[in-house]
């Protein structure tokens, strides 16, 4: 065995999700792997295939010679960038678990999430050892990595690692079973415990060919994204991927006209993003076409008309795509830009949000909502709980690339996860929808978020989707201050429905417009409307309304913002 093999010793067939990048290498060396722009939009740097390669390959010797290997935890507090995939991949090359924990989630779920992990290193950004210092479980973790370029006290810098000499790097991947665990992602979990998305080779795999169906190759494609998922599908079918300078890359909801700018100068063809920026290109001051953008993908929260209305006038050329999918299930779902706001009308009358028909790599079935765990009993049959044709329910889904999973939390498996009666595992999405005649999908909603008003079972999206869809209205939650029962139903009380007035109109006229909007559906007695100067969304993406922020913000002594 030579120094830089590690494979030998293992007599599994390899099923090591990195050996995509490093059987590709041959017919794609050097071409541009990533392309980083400075804040002008010039080209800062480019990283070649084959010098990622090689800088994975140092990254995993040096992480050999620190004992890292095969079923090592590798806790990761790394943003999107060339450092991030060096250590994913290096990790992955090993044999390793990269694991990543939402540094949004608060001081408990990080601790919790780190001492499930029990991991064996540590690398993150120099801000990230903040939060090592706060967290017990995260300090004791040995082996500490800063990609900082100033010295961080208990930590190696990042170039340590890339100075592992040639003889060492690792150019092979470690041979693994496809069932073994490849990467784990924790968000905050409803049962207290961090659900850790455990996706071994085998999902990650599955899932790289699902998105090559749905995000096929394209001839000298370069790809803008604020998806990590999208980057290391990128990898695996040698496609160029733009970095933008940080303070746009990372910010869910970056400045417009500096967006708008560094994307028009950045080459790119395609775009893949979650809906906050991408809202962010149509409010450009002058908003000039992007006429070289030939392709967009959306999704990670709700895709409305009003989005793909303003995607498609700035980007006249694009074909546009929203996918719908979860962190356990992605993609699930596909719907183009045409096909959505051609149902508009029907969103407007409390039809939810329409997400196009399912992606042929996933099964799905509609089941009556309830809370706590599904199980099946013998000599009964999962389709036993499937409600009528264009009811509402609960999305399951199954398929190669869902997750069947959580890391060492039994609680979120029994609560999230079913097995049918021939011992397949199916998803429970906790997003409730509806089949139309033509078997498209429409969502209505949370499981925990329906509530009942004159006699009628609604959801969020039934209200939420038309009064959104208002130019006066930016954004929109229904919820109540204090909710009366476990599932969180509106039972014998007002709902009340939060609005953030758009760009160029005042409270009034997003509480007048709203209110209309409620006597056309025929609820406006029952919902209470107030105007907030901001509804407060996920730190993530910027998507997805923050409950419990929202909540705060409703209770009487802080009216001040409404």
């Amino acid at each position: 065995m030579t120094d830089s093999d590690t494979t030998t010793e293992f007599e599994t067939a390899d099923a090591n999700v990195a050996r995509l990048m490093v059987e590709l290498l041959d017919t794609v060396a050097d071409r541009p792997a990533f392309v980083r722009l400075d804040e002008q939009g010039r080209t800062d740097q480019v990283i070649t295939f084959e010098r990622l390669h090689s800088l994975v390959g140092a990254a995993a010797g040096g992480l050999r010679e620190r004992g890292i290997g095969r079923g090592s935890r590798v806790v990761v507090f790394v943003p999107m960038s060339i450092e991030l995939y060096v250590t994913l991949l290096a990790a992955l090359r090993l044999g390793a678990v990269a694991t990543f924990i939402e540094p949004w989630g608060g001081r408990r779920m990080i601790e919790q999430a780190a001492q499930l992990v029990d991991a064996d290193a540590f690398v993150g950004i120099p801000k990230s050892f903040l939060l090592r210092l706060m967290s017990p479980a995260l300090r004791r973790i040995d082996i500490a990595v800063s990609t900082g370029q100033r010295k961080v006290p208990g930590a190696e810098r990042f170039q340590d690692l890339l100075r592992t000499p040639t003889s060492q790097h690792v150019l092979d991947t470690a041979r693994m079973d496809k069932d073994e665990p490849a990467l784990v992602t924790f968000t905050t979990g409803s049962t207290g415990t961090p659900k850790g998305t455990n996706r071994t080779h085998e999902i990650l795999l599955a899932q790289h060919h699902a998105l090559a169906r749905q995000v096929p190759d394209a001839e000298h494609a370069r790809v803008w994204t604020n998806l990590p998922v999208v980057v290391l599908h990128n990898l695996g079918r040698g496609v160029e991927t733009v970095l933008p300078p940080d303070k746009v890359g990372q910010d869910p909801m970056p400045d417009p006209k500096l967006f708008h700018q560094l994307v028009s100068r950045s080459g790119a063809t395609i775009m893949a993003l979650s809906p906050a920026p991408l809202a962010q290109l149509g409010r450009a001051p002058g908003r000039a076409p992007l006429v070289n953008i030939e392709r967009v993908y959306t999704g990670g929260g709700p895709v409305t008309p009003e989005l793909l209305e303003s995607a498609k006038a700035v980007l006249p050329n694009a074909s546009i795509t929203a996918l719908y999918g979860s962190t356990e299930a992605e993609p699930i779902a596909h719907a183009s830009a045409e096909d959505v706001l051609a149902r508009r009308d029907a969103m407007r009358t409390h039809g939810g949000i329409f997400v196009g028909h399912e992606v042929e790599d996933v099964d799905m079935l509609i089941v009556r909502p309830m809370r706590g765990p599904i199980d099946v009993e013998s000599g009964t049959a999962l389709a036993d709980w499937a409600v009528a044709d264009g009811a509402p329910g609960e999305v399951l889904v199954a398929g190669d690339h869902v997750n069947r999973e959580y890391w060492q939390n039994p609680d979120a498996v029994r609560e999230n996860k079913i097995t049918d009666e021939h011992g397949r595992v199916w998803h429970r999405t906790g997003d409730i929808a509806r089949r139309d005649d033509d078997g498209g999908l429409w969502l209505l909603g949370r499981r925990g978020g329906g509530f009942t008003m004159k006699g009628r079972r609604w959801w969020a999206l039934e209200i939420e989707t038309p009064v959104t869809d208002l130019p006066e209205v930016e954004r929109a939650a229904i919820c109540m201050p204090k909710f009366t029962g476990s599932d969180r139903e509106f039972k014998n009380a007002t709902a009340v429905l939060a609005v953030e007035p758009a760009a160029g109109f005042t409270r009034r006229d997003a509480n007048e417009a709203t209110v209309r909007v409620l006597r056309a559906l025929g609820v406006a007695a029952q919902i209470e409307v107030r105007s907030l100067k901001k509804i407060p969304v996920d730190k993530r993406h910027a998507t997805k309304i923050d409950v419990a922020a929202l909540q705060e913000k409703l209770k009487p002594e802080n009216q001040d913002d409404y």
